[in-house]
């Protein structure tokens, strides 16, 4: 997908990962069917580009949706919850850290 800006590719598979939807729900053994997950483009005036991508196993279903940093950072504070990080991988944890600091502050 392009972003609408100016023409750079957005990729969910190569873009840094904020948050991934969990795929194996905890102690079932299943798999979720469908999730959302956060990514951050960088752009090359050194602003960032935030976009869902929202998605199914099936493979039906792959939908970008670029977003402002604020809608962002609501879609991190409701998927983790209060302060919840612990459902994230590190480098998520990081990523988080460095685009919304104030979501950490003790």
């Amino acid at each position: 997908m392009n972003s609408k800006n100016n023409g750079l590719k957005i990729d969910p598979g190569s873009d840094p990962t904020i948050y991934r939807s969990p795929w194996t729900p905890l102690n079932t053994g299943g798999r979720y069917l469908e999730g959302t997950d956060l990514h951050v483009h960088p752009e090359p005036d050194g602003l960032f580009l935030y976009y869902l991508c929202h998605w199914d196993l099936m493979g039906q279903k792959r939908l970008i949706e670029p977003i402002s940093r604020n809608k962002a950072m609501i879609f991190l504070e409701k998927v983790v919850g209060d302060g919840n990080f612990g459902n994230m991988y590190f480098e998520e944890v990081a990523l988080a850290k460095k685009h919304f600091p104030e979501l950490f502050k003790e």
